[in-house]
């Protein structure tokens, strides 16, 4: 896995095996010794991945996520780096891991200071994650929220992005709640119940 990291990204780890900047935002590490998740366990498409592939590429590389339950990657051996909201959108955030890594040491994203304001972070490998999701709420609401293992929460996430993706093309329909289900490798799953 550490051949596909940015060398910036790389030469951070070294230094410390995972670590968590005052904006709320996890730099995993690598192999059994990081303190956090590990890039490799994270990356591992049965971690939290599967929930995902309709929104971010197979070969991207996570290698962060932030108390909220957003995750940052770049595209295997690229420099820029995303950030994966829960709604299922990326944003570019900066155009290199440099810059990255300079931007998390200042810069709090407004979803992390609104909880940071309100909760105490949470341990290692886990968020903050919205009691009503924001695809259901129709907003996040910072005083809702839950301590949930952050795999869960982006399974979840991905889960709930995904049924709205597919709910919505093309058509208008109202969300009348949501459903857990079990998939065909008995993953227990989340999907939106639409009005037809």
């Amino acid at each position: 896995m550490s051949n596909k990291l940015d060398p910036a990204l790389l030469a951070a780890i070294h230094k410390l095996n995972g670590f968590e900047t005052e904006s709320g935002i996890r730099i995993l590490g690598l192999g059994s010794t990081a303190a956090d998740y590990s890039i490799e366990e994270f990356n591992d498409p049965d971690c939290w991945r599967f929930a995902w592939t309709k929104f971010l590429p197979r070969q991207a590389v996570a290698f962060a996520y932030d108390i909220a339950g957003s995750v940052y990657w770049h595209p295997d051996a690229g420099r820029q780096v995303s950030r994966l909201n829960f709604d299922g959108a990326s944003e570019l955030t900066a155009s290199s891991v440099d810059e990255f890594l300079k931007l998390v040491e200042t810069h709090i994203h407004e979803s992390v200071r609104s909880l940071l304001d309100i909760h105490q972070r949470p341990p290692k490998k886990s968020v903050l994650a919205p009691l009503k999701p924001p695809v259901i709420a129709g907003r996040f609401l910072p005083i809702d929220v839950v301590k949930m293992p952050a795999h869960l929460a982006l399974i979840a996430g991905g889960d709930l992005a995904t049924s709205v993706f597919d709910g919505v093309t093309g058509v208008s329909r109202q969300a009348t709640g949501i459903e857990p289900f079990f998939d065909e490798r008995g993953r227990q799953r989340l999907r939106i119940r639409w009005r037809d």
